[in-house]
C-alpha cells in the first residue's frame, strides 16, 4: 500500500470500531478495493467500491460511488442500501486533507 492507501486503511479501521481491520487497500483513479478481517468471519472479506468521483458543494467534499460489491452478501446488501439512501454519495466538510483524493480521483461532472 502507498501512503494514501495506508491513511485510508487506518481511517476505515478506526471507523470499524473494533469490529475488524482493513488489511489491504488499493485505490485506482476510479475504484477502491479493500480486504478486511472482520470479527466472527473465518475468511478475509473483500469489498470493492467502483466508479468513484468527487465534487465540492457548499463547503462539503462529496465522494460519489457508482457500485459496491462485497464477498459477504449481507454486507453487500447493507452497503448498497446505504448508498441508495444517500444518493450514491458520502460527504464531509471540505478540508485540505482531501487534496490527495482530489488529485487521485476524477472530478464529477
Amino acid at each position: 500500500m502507498n501512503a494514501l492507501e495506508t491513511v485510508i486503511a487506518d481511517f476505515l479501521t478506526r471507523k470499524l470500531g473494533g469490529a475488524g481491520t482493513v488489511t489491504h487497500c488499493t485505490l485506482s483513479s476510479e475504484d477502491l478495493n479493500l480486504t478486511l478481517n472482520l470479527q466472527g468471519e473465518v475468511d478475509p472479506v473483500t469489498l470493492s467500491i467502483q466508479g468513484l468521483t468527487w465534487s465540492v458543494h457548499e463547503g462539503h467534499f462529496i465522494l460519489h460511488c457508482r457500485t459496491l460489491h462485497c464477498s459477504l452478501a449481507w454486507l453487500q446488501t447493507l452497503g448498497q442500501n446505504w448508498l441508495r439512501d444517500h444518493d450514491q454519495k458520502v460527504q464531509w466538510p471540505d478540508h485540505i486533507k482531501f487534496i490527495p483524493l482530489k488529485l487521485k480521483l476524477r472530478q464529477a461532472s
